[in-house]
């Protein structure tokens, strides 16, 4: 099995970079309109006077200023020779001022003035703001709004400013472009839309081609032509040491390969190369492996060409929620869910898998483990980099616990009041552990619940001396989809799609199955993959993977699918009950009782008669498998 060439530090990749390859020089005139963000590449200079004479600051009359010498409250004087002026009208000849239109009125046709002015009060002399031929803005400078309304008012439209052009590379041959629905093997191509969203604008110009399959000599021949058009080349896939990696085999037959492995998690197998004396580099494949060498590798590169690139957020000193093991000797970088919890800040640990996108998208934060260290206990305290800013932390809500539909409702209706929810995914018991050891806000729990009644959800786990209360969110009816209209007593000897062992949907059907006193049959029902979410699972019936599943009426109707219904599933938020009355959680309390969440559960299909309400759970030290819950509504 083929290698890594080396395996570089993270410090030593960044100084390669910039010390291999200087700013290229490219420059380009755009529209002011188009230059906020980017960076003058020369000194621009005013092409005439601003103004270009004397012009009154003000409304009123131009005068000479001797005349109203003397006018004061009690004694005004009546002008004799002023002209009457609006704001940016010259100054006639022998004026010296301008009296504003408040401090004076009219009797007998001539202003009346009680208040002197001194020569030059109320106007704007010639060159008062720049002269022809002085300096508006220096080279290398950030081009911002206010920079933009200086450069029309002194009537210049374009301008020089520097840029990059960058060209992205897609490898692979499983790669299918976006809107485009995978089949099993596929993959949609994504990471040179994120390449272009990280670095484009600013005087970052991104060309993405089309993918190229897993063809050393097509992927060499891509490069060659892409080196003589662009700055800067991005291969994204095949820069790892698998049998259809051929980034590192096509760039050597071309140039030198400067290093290929960086001691950086994720992200370990890129690349760079020299082709034609421009940099050339090699991504992996996994999204957030990709992100990270733009963020740590590539945007130093374009700030030391010179570009105004975002550096990392503030640092805030957060308590680690959960332990983390890191490997000795590499960087690596965790994203994180930040939020201030019983007033401290907490970071949970979002997944840590290069391929899963949505870590991303539920973070607001990430923690760098250097090298020499092998990771962190849970509680320990950490400066971590915020990549909102830290007013969007103060209004983060972390949830810990399950998915579910009614929670991306809710953070929509939380995002709409000015929050941020914040989901951690991971088990029932250990969201509900977070809870208890107060490094969330809340547990998203859901249980099979009876078809009457309130909610009773069930947990199953210690908290000693900790109240508790659960926060109805809504409840779902599930059952039985399929092509056939099938019931429960119609499944022994068929094939259904496998349901995530301990899920409430298997608690529902194994109730069903002893209801029905079928105790036996789950042992002859064939089970085919397991799929989570209801509308993948009727798909999948639809199309004759399986002749049923565990799904709701909604995802049934579309595919025009049997639904029989078998029980309801719960969903709650478990919270302390002491921080009730506290924000944020008196605001996550409003934002589920309000019409605007009842609204949307409606419309997604979910019943919400106890939404909203608060049950409370006395602390319970021993708490069993088997036992009752004593359940009570909380007053």
């Amino acid at each position: 099995m083929r290698r890594y060439l080396d395996q570089v530090t993270l410090g030593q990749a960044v100084e390669c970079m910039i010390t291999s390859f200087p700013p290229p020089g490219r420059t380009a005139r755009v529209p002011i309109l188009q230059a906020e963000g980017m960076i003058t590449a020369a000194p621009v200079y005013a092409g005439y006077t601003v103004p270009i004479a004397d012009v009154a600051a003000m409304d009123g009359f131009a005068v000479s200023s001797q005349e109203t010498t003397g006018a004061r409250d009690q004694v005004p004087v009546s002008l004799s020779s002023s002209v009457p002026v609006n704001t940016g009208n010259l100054i006639p000849s022998g004026c010296d001022a301008v009296v504003m239109i408040e401090d004076c009125w009219l009797e007998g046709g001539r202003p009346q003035v009680r208040k002197a002015v001194a020569p030059g009060t109320n106007i704007r002399r010639k060159g008062e703001d720049l002269s022809g031929g002085e300096q508006i803005l220096p080279g290398n400078h950030l081009i911002r709004p206010t920079d933009i309304s200086a450069l029309a008012a002194c009537g210049i439209t374009e301008l020089e400013v520097k840029q990059i052009s960058i060209g992205v590379i897609p490898t692979g041959s499983e790669l299918v472009v976006s809107g485009t629905s995978p089949m099993p093997g596929q993959v949609v191509e994504s990471n040179s839309v994120m390449i272009e969203a990280m670095l484009g604008g600013g005087g970052v110009v991104c060309t993405r081609y089309p993918h190229v399959p897993d063809d050393p000599d097509l992927i060499r021949e891509k490069v060659a032509a892409c080196t003589g058009v662009h700055d800067l080349v991005i291969i994204t896939g095949g820069s790892s040491a698998g049998t259809r990696d051929y980034c590192e085999t096509a760039l050597t037959g071309l140039g030198e390969v400067l290093f290929h492995g960086v001691a950086i998690k994720p992200g370990k197998p890129t690349l760079l190369a020299r082709v034609h004396e421009q940099p050339v580099i090699g991504l992996p494949g996994y999204p957030l492996s990709a992100h990270l060498i733009l963020r740590e590798l590539i945007i130093p590169l374009l700030r030391a060409w010179g570009l105004a690139k975002p550096l990392a957020g503030n640092l805030c000193r957060v308590e680690l929620g959960q332990k983390t093991f890191s490997d000795c000797g590499i960087d690596e970088f965790i994203n994180l869910s930040i939020g201030r919890v019983s007033g401290r800040y907490v970071g949970l640990l979002q997944p840590r898998g290069a391929a899963v996108q949505m870590s991303l998208v539920r973070s607001n934060g990430y923690v760098h483990i250097p090298a020499a260290v092998e990771g962190y206990e849970a509680g320990t305290a950490v400066d971590a980099v915020v990549t909102t800013g830290m007013e969007e932390i103060e209004r983060t809500l972390l949830i810990a616990g399950v998915h579910g539909e009614p929670l991306d409702l809710l953070g929509s209706v939380i995002r709409q009041q000015g929050g941020t929810l914040l989901p951690c995914f991971c088990r029932r018991e250990n969201g509900i552990q977070a809870l208890i050891q107060r490094i969330c806000h809340a547990a998203m729990i859901d249980s099979p619940i009876p078809n009457r009644g309130p909610p009773r959800p069930t947990i199953r786990i210690p908290f000693g001396s900790q109240g508790l209360a659960t926060l109805h969110l809504a409840k779902q009816q599930v059952g039985i989809v399929s092509r056939e209209g099938l019931g429960i007593e119609d499944l022994p000897g068929r094939t259904m799609i496998g349901m995530p062992t301990g899920s409430p949907e298997e608690e529902v059907f194994m109730n069903a199955l002893r209801r029905c006193r079928v105790i036996d049959a789950s042992t002859t029902i064939r089970t085919a993959d397991v799929m989570k979410h209801t509308g993948e699972i009727a798909r999948a019936v639809r199309d004759g993977l399986a002749n049923a599943g565990i799904g709701t009426s909604q995802s049934a109707a579309p595919f025009d699918l049997s639904f029989v219904p078998l029980g309801l599933i719960s969903y709650d938020l478990l919270i302390d009950e002491d921080l009730c009355e506290d924000e944020p959680i008196a605001g996550l309390i409003r934002a589920i009782s309000s019409p605007r969440y009842r609204m949307a559960l409606k419309e997604s299909g979910y019943i919400s008669d106890f939404t909203g309400e608060i049950y409370h759970l006395p602390p319970c030290p021993g708490v069993g498998p088997c036992d009752e819950i004593p359940w009570r509504a909380r007053s």
